[in-house]
């Protein structure tokens, strides 16, 4: 049977996003229709069967009965003895059935191969549960005052492979098997915490839950995880997922039903040590530093559906994939349309806005785009191009940027051996306030430390559509809320820029007062504006400038604002 079933690729329909092409390619076209460009799925392949194979091959180990019942009893394992038989080293259990208190836990078939006592503790090489059912009781109160066994809990699923575990998760998998309470909690700690085994399968997963608090239904048609140790790479498969949870044990469409519906997802050559850098409280520098390697090399979500009784979400999918040479990785994305639509804001701020909402289309809201980056390890420079997006048709825009020294700007704040502190392990006022002062120690590294980022160069093209326009649309709204006319907020708006001008500690953010704020009033003073952000400094200029540090004069930002 194969461990993998391909799910079509990401649907080839054209990404409705938008280009902005250059000035040298209209000719005498108005800006306007030159915005028709679209952004076409990359077309990714689904994971191949192959590759995934390679991570569920072990090696056939030696043993003994006596070094296998050794193991077996450290796994608590060796009092289940009905259906058993053991062949050197591989353990096979049939009509497995065990029962702990309110869990029962039964399945066709368990075969543990290669079951061995390592430096660690008892563990084996791969597990293999067929047919596998689990089902929690609890006892509920009756009206005549006794209590009856109520289902709580009933899962089941075809199979369940498990290779290569760490002594303490093969742990875990012999409590889930013996049916111990919470077994099943802990083992899924392990795996997404730790990642403690090389491969897993999971397929036809399904749990159907009802309690006093929440009643619902989990199904997912296979999950693959395999663990390249020597590169440390993940690829990860995800198929059919389907969730349906109801709180407060209602039935039908009721208050806090939510359902989520995913195709599926995969994800190839994923770098475990960037996701480590991109976690936990240095994540900052971990996506500051573009890495020896590839973050991931391509990257499939396919088609997915949230209701709630706020909000839906209806997401049409996302891909990307990286390729490297030599030091130049380049790497492309798409997101493909996005709707989200508000349906209940009771108990929100938004509750009062709703109908103005509604009247001006922003109840449903659209988002969809794709870019393209380049990261040149060698030259420390990162180049992010053809970044375009699109806001509920009605706000487009093109973006790109050079930017130099990220991986040095890295590099320095790991020198400086001050690393962000994690406020989840404060107990007591005196740790508040020592994090806090490590906090502050922190910000002064990564201020010193960006000081390596330097800007080349920036252009940004931003289009309002005169025939949805979302300028149009806001002010309506804003008028709405804040019980003022549009042109009293249009007035309001002017105003506002002079007032930031006038106000600004020195020349630096002034002058970015005058120029940008000019630019964007007379973009937002009517529908269909088109404003263009330029930065073309004569040499690189220290991103720290925008924020005003005075490191460079305003003019050296080489910064121009039109709109047309």
């Amino acid at each position: 049977m194969p461990i993998f079933h391909k799910r079509p690729a990401a649907s080839a329909t054209v990404l409705g996003a938008v280009l902005l092409l250059t000035a040298c390619s209209g000719g005498d076209k108005a800006v306007v229709d030159e915005i028709t460009v679209d952004a076409a799925s990359l077309e990714l392949s689904g994971a191949d069967e192959k590759q995934l194979g390679q991570h569920f091959v072990v090696a056939p180990r030696a043993g003994s009965e006596a070094t296998t019942l050794e193991a077996l009893t450290a796994l608590g394992l060796d009092s289940v003895t009905t259906g058993r038989t053991i062949d050197g080293s591989t353990v096979t259990y049939t009509d497995w059935r065990a029962v702990d208190g309110s869990s029962e836990v039964t399945a066709a078939r368990v075969v543990l191969s290669g079951v061995h006592m390592s430096e660690d503790g008892a563990t084996f090489d791969a597990v293999q549960i067929t047919d596998m059912g689990a089902v929690d009781y609890d006892e509920v109160p009756t009206e005549s005052g006794q209590t009856e066994r109520r289902k709580t809990v009933d899962a089941s699923l075809s199979e369940l492979v498990l290779i290569a575990p760490t002594p303490e998760l093969a742990l875990d998998i012999s409590e889930l098997l013996r049916g111990v309470d919470d077994a099943s909690d802990e083992t899924v700690s392990e795996i997404t915490r730790d990642m403690d085994f090389r491969a897993m399968r999971v397929a036809d997963f399904r749990a159907d839950v009802s309690d006093d608090t929440a009643t619902g239904l989990v199904s997912v048609a296979q999950v693959v995880i395999g663990k390249n140790a020597e590169d440390e790479q993940l690829d990860i498969v995800v198929e059919s997922v389907d969730f349906d949870w109801t709180l407060g044990n209602a039935a039908g469409p009721a208050a806090g039903q939510t359902t989520l519906k995913m195709d599926g997802m995969t994800a190839l050559g994923v770098n475990t040590a960037s996701l480590e850098d991109a976690s936990g409280p240095n994540a900052l520098a971990g996506l500051m530093n573009p890495g020896a390697n590839m973050p991931y090399r391509s990257v499939d979500l396919g088609t997915v559906s949230y209701q709630s009784k706020q909000f839906d979400i209806a997401f049409d999918g996302f891909e990307a994939d990286s390729e490297g040479s030599g030091d130049v990785l380049t790497m492309r994305s798409v997101l493909q349309p996005m709707e989200f639509t508000i349906k209940d804001a009771t108990g929100t701020p938004l509750a009062p806005h709703m109908a103005v909402l509604e009247a001006n289309g922003l109840s449903t809201v659209t988002l969809k785009g794709s870019a393209t980056s380049e990261v040149d390890r060698g030259a420390d420079r990162v180049r992010y191009s053809d970044a375009i997006f699109e806001f509920d048709g009605g706000l487009r825009a093109d973006c790109d940027y050079s930017i130099m020294g990220t991986m040095a700007a890295a590099k320095a704040l790991r020198d400086s051996g001050v690393t962000q502190p994690d406020f989840s392990t404060a107990q007591t006022n005196e740790d508040i306030s020592r994090l806090i002062e490590q906090m502050e120690a922190y910000s002064q590294a990564q201020n010193a430390a960006n000081a390596n980022i330097k800007i080349e160069s920036g252009r940004c093209v931003i289009q309002d559509v005169e025939a949805n326009s979302l300028v149009t649309r806001g002010y309506a709204v804003a008028s709405e809320v804040m019980g003022r006319p549009v042109a009293v907020l249009k007035a309001s708006a002017q105003g506002l820029v002079a007032m930031t001008s006038l106000a600004a500690p020195d020349p630096f953010q002034r002058g970015m007062a005058d120029t940008v704020g000019s630019g964007l009033i007379e973009f937002l003073g009517d529908p269909g504006k088109t404003m263009t952000i330029t930065l073309a400094p004569s040499e690189p200029v220290p991103m720290s400038a925008l924020s005003g540090d005075n490191s460079v004069p305003f003019e050296a930002l080489g910064i121009s604002v039109s709109v047309e």
